[in-house]
């Protein structure tokens, strides 16, 4: 895919069958810096943490989405981070987001090297492979990831 995807084929992806019923009958509208989702779940505006399943309310409606990404640009969608890939002379397509190279519940991410440029649509499934892997264990249980060829 080169363009963005839709909000129609962003929310018929197959990832989102990988989460509960919340996330299967919210409506995502955006996807921040990271892929991470905007929808609306419940007559709110959320936001999906894809890797954990969590679904944060950031706000009551449109008014107060735009007000508190307005007011945190930086933590609600990484506006500092995405202004730092672009200063360092990096590239990113209108279909892709910034990922980090290790899974966030693995490793903290923190420099731009420790991200890379990846299809939404792809890292979406990704996230909701390593969600369905690592959704039953404890908060505080370590996590390896082995590469199989």
């Amino acid at each position: 895919m080169y363009g963005i995807p839709t909000i129609e084929e962003f929310n018929a992806a197959a990832w989102k069958a990988s989460y509960g019923p919340e996330v299967s009958t919210a409506l995502f509208f955006a996807v921040d810096t990271l892929g991470y989702p905007f929808g609306i779940a419940n007559e709110r505006i959320v936001q999906l943490d894809p890797e954990t399943g969590e679904m944060n309310e950031i706000a009551d409606d449109f008014l107060g989405f735009f007000e508190a990404v307005h007011r945190d640009p930086d933590t609600l969608i990484g506006a500092g981070l995405f202004q730092a890939w672009v200063e360092a002379g990096r590239m990113i397509g209108a279909n892709e987001r910034l990922a980090p190279n290790l899974p966030f519940i693995t490793a903290k991410a923190s420099a731009i090297d420790d991200f890379h440029a990846e299809d939404m649509l792809s890292r979406a499934a990704f996230n909701a492979y390593l969600f369905e892997q690592t959704s039953a264990l404890p908060k505080d249980a370590r996590v390896a990831i082995k590469v199989v060829p």
